[in-house]
């Protein structure tokens, strides 16, 4: 239940930020009046959290957080790649800023779902 919880509300709240904070580092920034931007954003968001938290909570029976934390960034990182190739057609170039901006979160969200931080939280 920890795991959800990161990466469906705390995962999708930081790409949230983080695809913000890209977008005003482009020059473009969204409007942020129109209710369907966020509904877009948050289901793009999602798009990224869900196969992510597949990844993670398969890898939790498999390797230890230290192996782990790190494949699941890596994994964001390729997801957010493949979602933005296939709609826009980007070169790999372009998408670095959002493949380290997701790599970063998704990483966040598996590091802090480890039963290992559940522990030394709890103490």
């Amino acid at each position: 239940m920890r795991r959800i919880f990161m990466f469906l509300i705390l995962g999708t709240i930081l790409e949230m930020g983080a695809f913000i904070l890209t977008a005003e580092m482009w020059g473009k920034p969204p409007h942020l009046t129109d209710p369907s931007e966020y509904t877009i954003g948050i289901l793009a968001c999602l798009m990224i959290s869900v196969p992510c938290l597949i990844f993670d909570g398969a890898l939790t029976y498999v390797v230890r957080p230290a192996i782990r934390v790190p494949l699941t960034a890596v994994c964001g990182s390729a997801v957010v790649a493949a979602i933005l190739f296939w709609l826009a057609g980007s070169s790999i170039l372009q998408l670095r800023i959002p493949m380290v901006m997701a790599a970063i979160c998704m990483g966040i969200c598996s590091w802090l779902s480890s039963e290992k931080q559940k522990e030394s939280v709890s103490e």
